[in-house]
């Protein structure tokens, strides 16, 4: 590993790309912390093919952790990021040279990042969203996504324009199944979604 460089696994990390929290609600509907991430840019040390790392930051919650890698395994379509690996306890190997143990999911590097930064420099730019041709197919692949999710018995729940991430070409990829449940009889009371 180059001197300063970051890795985990097969992996060199590049960069910090997001990060975030997964909360749930309390009988008072205060939103309590289930478990911290951070999302960053990798590259394979092998072959240099990219990758997105979703490393789980506190230690004591790989049972969710567990769970948003086994929904996304489950899920194949071309719409949905694609899970290339996942890392149990992995040595995490710092800049600064110590090692810690984190879990980690590997997946498919979105290229082009998240819709919502599209949207905001479409925006800015030219004073409105997407032209409709554009619009029109982002949905198309949106719903193409969901409906498949829906039919595997999978439910988002934090549906928004982060987490649709788009690839070298602008596809879709819905991304971050970190509130998603299996549809089921119980009753899921969660407080969902983005605050403000």
């Amino acid at each position: 590993v180059e001197a300063g460089k970051s890795e985990i696994d097969s992996y060199i990390i590049i960069k910090t790309l997001g990060y975030g929290t997964v909360g749930g609600n309390s009988i008072s509907f205060y939103i309590h912390i289930i478990f911290q991430f951070r999302v960053k840019q990798a590259e394979e040390k092998v072959d240099k093919l990219p990758a997105a790392l979703k490393i789980l930051q506190l230690p004591d919650h790989s049972d969710e952790f567990a769970k948003e890698a086994a929904i996304l395994q489950s899920l194949k379509p071309p719409h949905i990021t694609q899970i290339l690996k996942v890392l149990s306890k992995s040595p995490y190997k710092k800049k600064n040279g110590t090692i810690i143990e984190r879990d980690v999911i590997a997946m498919e590097f979105a290229e082009r990042g998240s819709l919502h930064n599209y949207l905001v420099a479409s925006l800015r730019l030219y004073k409105r969203g997407f032209p409709d041709p554009i619009t029109r197919r982002l949905f198309h692949q949106m719903v193409e996504a969901l409906e498949f999710c829906h039919k595997s018995g999978v439910i988002h729940r934090d549906l928004k324009p982060e987490n649709i991430l788009l690839d070298a070409e602008c596809n879709v990829k819905l991304a971050d199944f970190g509130l998603a449940t299996l549809a089921d009889k119980k009753k899921h009371k969660t407080i969902t979604g983005t605050e403000g």
